[in-house]
This record gives C-alpha cells, structure tokens and sequence, in this order.
C-alpha cells in the first residue's frame, strides 16, 4: 500500500491512454500494478492484451490515445456505406476517427481479422478510411462495427470524411490565428529590443521588454504548437522520429534557450521561436486547405443525387399518388417522376413521357440529349425540359454515378509506385537530421567557438529547414490533382497505378467494332435461301440472344421469338442454338465452314461483294444448310480518324484489331482515312497473345468495349473500356470513359504524363531543396527565422506545383 506521501509526488499514468490520473478518483488494479483514468480505458486494456496484442502499446509511436469515449453501434447508420457484392458478401466502407499512428491501424486490423469472419479489412492511413468485407450470414454489421468500438475507436459513415477533413482544417487555422495574434505583439518588442540593441536603451526597459516577449510567446507554444510537442514526447518515448519531433525540438530550443538568456543577460530569441511556429502552422493550414480541394471530387460527384425522390404509387384502379421519399429508401423497380430542373435519383429506364437530360456533369458533353420511352437516364444528371416516369434499375452503391465516385476514391487512396521512393527516404530522413544538427552544434561551440548563442540558433536552423512532408506530398497530391482532371476529361482511372503506366504507354491498339465504329450496326442488304418465314424467325430469335452488335442487328429483322432450348454463344466466333428441333448456326464465314457448312459460288461472289463495299458479312445455316447471308454496315466514330492521327503525330504506334477479314477492314477504316496498322482475323483469345507478344509489353494499352476484349484488357499495361461496355470488360480495364469519345485517350494520355512529370519534378525539388538547404543552415548562412518560411515554402511549392495539373 502507498502511503499519502508518495502518492502526492508520484504522477499517475493510464497504462492506456497515457493521460494523467488523480490517484483519488481514477481505479488502481493490485493485481497489475496499473492505473487507469476510467472503466472504459480499463476495458480497452485488458482486451488487447487478451487477444495477444499486448505489443500494440511499444508499437505506437507518434500519439497518445485519448481516454475512451463509450461509442454505441448503430446498425442503421451505417446502411448508406454498404454495397453488396455480387458473391453476396457484404462490403462496408467507413471511416474510423481517434486513428493517429501506424500503431492503431495495426491494432484494429489484427484484432477484427482474429475473426475468420471477417473476409477482409483494410485501412487507408492517408484518409483512415477502411472497406471491410465479410458475410451477412455469418456477422451482422453490428458486430462488425463493434469490433472499432470495443478498442475505443469510432467508425463514421464514409460520407463524414469531410466533416473530419473541415474540423482538421478548422484546427489549423484557430491555432494559427492565435499564433499570428501574439507573434505580431512579440515582433513589437523583438523591434524595439533589437533597435536598442544598436542604438542604446534603459536597461530597466530593455528587460521589461524581454519579460513582455516571454509572456507573448508563452501561449503560442503552449496552445499553438501542443500538436508538434504531443506528437513528437509520444514519439521520441519509443525512440521514434517525425516532422513534428524536427518543429518541436527547434522551437522549443529557440524558447528554453531565450527564457535562460533573460536572466543570464544575453539576447533572447522569443521571436525566433514564434515565427517558426506561425509559419509552419500557417503552411499546413494552406496545405489542408489545398490537399481537401483537391479530394473534393467525390464528394461533388455524390452531391449531384437528390436527397428525396417523388415516388409514383399505382393503386389497384390504376390511379396514381405521388408520395415524397428519402432517396436511401428508392429500391429496384421503383417508379418515380422527375420535373425540369430536377437531378434523377437513379438509373433507370423512362416507361413514361419525352425529356431532355443534361448528362454533362458525367460525360462532359455540354448539349442536353433527348430521352424517350424505353431510354435509359442516370443518378445525378438532370431534366432540362419535359417531365418523365422512370422505373428503377440501378439505386444506391449500384448507380452509375455511385460507381464512378467509388473508382475516383479508390484512385486517390492508392499509391502510385514512384512514391515508393519517397517513402523508403522519409523513414531515415529526420534521424539523419537530428544528427546533422546536433553535429553542426558541436562544431560550431566546440570548434568554431562562437558560443552558445549562435551555436544553438545554427542548430535550429538546420532542425528547422529540413522538409520532408514535401516529399510525403509529392506523389499523393499529384495523383489526387489528376483523377480530378482526368474525370473531367472523360475518363475515370481505378488507381494512381494505371494512372503512372498509362503516362509510359506508346503502343496503342483499339478493337474495332463498338470502339472504332459506333457498334450501331445496322442489316443493309441479305440473301436467303428460304423464302419460308418460319427459317428467318429461327435465326432472328438465335440473333437475340447474343450480344454481339452484329446480331443484335439481325434480330430486329423480326418482331417473333422462338425460345431456345440449347445455346452457346463463341466469343469471335458466333453462335450455336437448338430452337424448335432446329439446329442454328450464326457468325462469320470462317465459322460456318469450321462445322462443314458449304457456301456456293454464287454465296462466295455475294460474300466477296460486300466486303468490298466496306461491309460485315455475318452467316447463318438451318439443319447444317446455309440459310442465309447479312451484309451489316456500321458507323465509323467522327472523332476516330483525328484521335488516331495524334496519338501517331506524338510518336506513338496505333494498331486496329478486328475479327474482320483484312479486305474487309482495310476498305472500311480506309474509306474513313484511317491508316492505322490493322490486325485482322483475330479471335479474342489471340488478342490476348497479341498483347503479351507485343515489343514491350509495359507500354501496351488496350482500348474495347465487348466480352471478346476482356482477354487483351487484361494483358495489356492499361486497358480502357468504353462508356457502354459490357460489365466484364470493365472489370477487367484499369479506366473507363465516361462518354464514348475517342479523342479523350490522347487527351488522357497528355494529362498522365503531365502528371508522371509534375511527380518527378515534386520529388526533384524536395530531394534538391534539402540537399541544398541543410549544407546552408549547417554554414550559419539561414537565419531560423528565414528556416522555417523556407521550409513552409517547400511543401507549399509542391502543393501549388501538384495544382498546375487542372490546369
């Protein structure tokens, strides 16, 4: 037992938050040896050393944890960050608050992932936002969220990012406010000091003076620079170091070393110790100002969805009523009516009326398009003129819009590889810059002998012009600059690493058929075999089916469907269907005559004719008989010629691939001036191999729309999908264009080396600037005034560099 003595002199510690304990009113464990400042740091303590993460407390390194906030779960809350996968699994996406280190995020994923439950759970230390995944059937989202809560962290919807990054903000900027208020009345005196330093002054006056600046400076340390010194005590305890150990230990020096110098009769440098931190305060309130702008994009695109919807109810009369709903709560199937002026709720095709819908703030396209029965419109855009019925297809995380905003967070999270060379740097940088300093302190006194005075302000110089959150933001900035450009080009890149790959890529090669055509086709002209009714509908009804272009065109040849019984559709190929006892086969020639299907002379002169004209010829046989020739044209894209022109004026190679004979081909892209090198005769999986065999297969990029082009997505450094591809040609691309304009894959392509070069030249100031800067700071050369404007410059020139890229 203590006695009353010791326990006035001794300081009380919380083994889990660190945070001071009055011995009287905190709880004492005998059986530990512990003190802990309330029940809930208690809890939190004994269960991460249950569950073996007792390691937790030596692995921290930058923070001390807050006392324990008793957090409820609610279920409910969280409804608007879930997205269900298509295996069934559940994905919540969140963001967690009280994260401050490395430390804590190991913590949380290793605690949640002891349960095999749990499939997935991964936090992004840049923005701690965190995507879990796991089965509804196997852990509800309550004890999922119960998980963070329990180790005293909070989970917030994802959308509360903002609020988090606005309270950040609003931090910075009170305690720059008050550090810019008092530094102001410290330069006062410092003028006045440094005036009579020269010019003579009352002794009497002169001390009262530093009295003044000492009282002045005190507040800005402790209020405005608590965060440098919180961080940097909780760091240097587990002989870690940080940004804010290098702010710390140079303001604090400046201030300790001036408090002793009042009474000791020397100079003092209260000034000094201000300004350092006014400066550095107000280069960070600047750089989360611009590093929020910068990530804004998802949160504008999310803000173009309605927060209600007007709902159509049809009663069991057939009458209409109109009931105002929560969008959350719009399900599949839904009908609901949009007025001018108003933003759609969701994807989902008009059943009822004539609109015109601006999709701009998704494709850029700035004309309004005209919609009617049977289109489809989409999440965000919005009604000019006319007013429809749409019915739901796509709500929530599944509208497009939701998808798009998904890809640009994910982009801006990821790391792209080249930041991998800042980040092996910054681990040894502020070491090495303490030992410098220390270094020029023990030269400059013991050496140099020019005291105490100049040696310790040339020391924290050296602390303080160092910099390297410049090197911390150059990529990361970078990456968040241009997946806002890009999306407003056209174009929404996965990661920051499709975004580098793509700034290396010269060697281009699009599909053709809905790439470089509009995939519009259309029959113009056939020759049948039967003049029987009944053969047409079966290869129609066969045409439905596929989702080839070319077959979609064949199928509207008849208003009448067979259903099938057996069908299977080759990609490249064609397709093989059993419709009503009848055997259908339907594709190209090559295929027909692959199962012994054989075309007379007068077929063969047909099939030859329309090639020539520029067109497809598309072949179906009934009972093994040929039944019929298509000639089916389709619409080159307007842009696609120019496009191609500039990708090759800049010196990149473009190659076309098509399923198409070469006769074929060369007439069709010939006739519209294109004179890209064309491939012809490909099957999908060749594509694949033309991919893989290409000279160098890490300036591959792959642009298609269809099935047939996931294979050589795949392959390819990048791929591209086109706006209407189908769902696994987009799985399988790095980006996805909003609009189906192909102008934007040279204009994307400008915007990504753009971006690789401001990343270079980021890494190339930051690198050279503190090559150049410490030497200089060592020399006595910068004043540790003039050391921390440098150094708010640096990282203020990356961020304003990193901007350049919207522009």
């Amino acid at each position: 037992m203590e006695s009353e003595d010791t326990k006035q002199t001794k300081q009380y510690i919380c083994a889990h938050c660190s945070s001071e304990v009055n011995p009287k009113t905190g709880i004492y464990e005998k059986e530990t040896d512990k003190y802990f400042c309330c029940e809930g740091c208690r809890s939190v303590y004994h269960l991460i050393n249950d569950e073996g993460f007792g390691s937790f407390y030596t692995k921290r390194t930058d923070w001390e944890a807050a006392p324990v906030e008793q957090i409820e779960a609610d279920e409910e809350y969280f409804e608007t960050s879930l997205e269900v996968l298509k295996n069934g699994d559940y994905s919540l996406s969140i963001v967690i608050s009280g994260i401050r280190c490395a430390a804590c995020i190991w913590l949380i994923e290793s605690s949640a992932l002891k349960d095999d439950r749990i499939k997935s759970f991964r936090i992004n230390y840049a923005n701690h936002k965190a995507k879990v995944v796991f089965n509804p059937k196997d852990i509800s989202v309550k004890e999922v969220l119960q998980k963070i809560t329990r180790l005293g962290y909070c989970p917030l919807p994802s959308s509360n990012i903002e609020t988090i990054h606005d309270k950040e903000r609003k931090d910075y900027f009170y305690r720059f406010g008050v550090a810019a208020f008092f530094t102001m009345q410290v330069m006062i005196y410092s003028i006045a000091n440094y005036t009579g330093y020269f010019k003579g002054m009352d002794e009497n006056l002169y001390f009262l003076f530093k009295l003044l600046s000492w009282a002045l400076a005190t507040p800005v340390l402790v209020y405005s620079a608590y965060p440098f010194f919180q961080k940097s005590f909780a760091a240097i305890k587990h002989f870690h170091f940080t940004m804010d150990t290098l702010v710390a230990i140079g303001a604090g020096t400046s201030y300790l070393y001036s408090v002793a110098a009042i009474f000791l009769g020397y100079e003092t440098y209260f000034d000094t110790s201000v300004m350092i931190v006014t400066l550095i305060l107000l280069g960070r309130f600047i750089e989360a100002g611009a590093k929020q702008k910068g990530g804004n994009a998802v949160a504008k695109l999310l803000s173009l969805k309605p927060k209600n919807v007007k709902k159509i109810i049809i009663e069991n009369n057939g009458e209409k009523n109109y009931i105002t709903i929560p969008i959350d709560q719009l399900i599949k199937g839904d009908l609901f009516e949009i007025a001018p002026g108003g933003n759609i709720a969701a994807d989902g095709k008009i059943i009822d009326g004539v609109c015109e819908v601006d999709e701009s703030m998704l494709t850029g396209e700035p004309m309004p398009v005209n919609k009617k029965e049977g289109d489809m419109v989409y999440a965000g855009t919005k009604i000019i003129n006319g007013t429809c019925t749409v019915m739901a297809e796509n709500v929530g995380v599944d509208s497009f819009l939701s998808k798009i905003a998904a890809s640009v967070d994910d982009a801006q999270s990821s790391k792209a590889p080249i930041q991998d060379i800042a980040d092996n740097f910054i681990g040894k940088f502020v070491p090495f810059v303490l030992i410098v300093a220390l270094l020029s302190f023990i030269y400059w006194y013991f050496l140099a002998s020019v005291g105490a005075e100049l040696s310790i302000m040339r020391a924290v110089s050296v602390l303080v012009i160092a910099c390297p959150c410049a090197m911390g933001l150059a990529t990361p900035l970078a990456v968040i600059s241009a997946t806002n450009k890009l999306s407003e080009t056209g174009i929404i890149f996965k990661n920051g690493e499709a975004i580098e790959r793509y700034a290396y890529v010269n060697d281009f090669y699009f599909d053709k058929t809905g790439t470089i055509t509009t995939g519009n086709m259309t029959v113009n002209d056939q020759k049948l075999s039967f003049s029987c009714s009944s053969v047409l509908n079966l290869i129609t009804s066969a045409a439905f089916y596929s989702k080839h272009p070319a077959s979609k065109a064949i199928s509207l040849l008849n208003d009448e469907l067979y259903e099938y019984t057996v069908f299977e559709e080759i990609a490249g190929k064609g397709v093989i269907a059993e419709i009503k006892n009848n055997k259908i086969i339907l594709g190209s020639v090559n295929f027909l005559k692959e199962h012994n299907i054989t075309f007379s002379d007068e077929y063969e002169k047909y099939i030859e004719n329309s090639i020539e004209n520029g067109n497809t010829i598309v072949c179906a046989s009934v009972n093994h008989i040929l039944a019929g020739v298509f000639s089916i044209s389709d619409i080159i894209r307007d842009e696609a010629a120019a496009a191609i022109s500039l990708l090759e004026k800049e010196g990149n190679a473009v190659s076309i691939i098509t399923g198409d004979s070469q006769k074929a081909a060369n007439i069709i892209l010939g006739n519209a001036g294109i004179k890209a090198n064309i491939i012809a005769n490909v099957s999908p999986f060749e594509k694949g191999d033309i991919l893989q065999n290409a000279k160098d297969t890490k300036k591959t990029v792959m642009i298609g729309d269809g099935i047939n082009d996931a294979i050589a997505l795949t392959a390819a450094s990048v791929g591209i999908s086109m706006r209407n591809s189908t769902d696994i040609s987009i799985e399988s691309a790095s980006a996805v264009l909003l609009r189906n304009d192909l102008s934007i894959i040279e204009k994307s392509h400008k915007v990504c080396k753009k971006t690789l070069r401001i990343i270079k030249e980021n890494l190339f100031w930051s690198f050279s600037y503190n090559l150049i800067a410490i030497p200089l700071a060592c020399a006595g050369l910068i004043h540790p005034v003039m050391s921390a404007a440098f150094m708010s410059f640096s990282s203020l020139f990356v961020v304003t560099n990193s901007m350049r890229i919207k522009k």
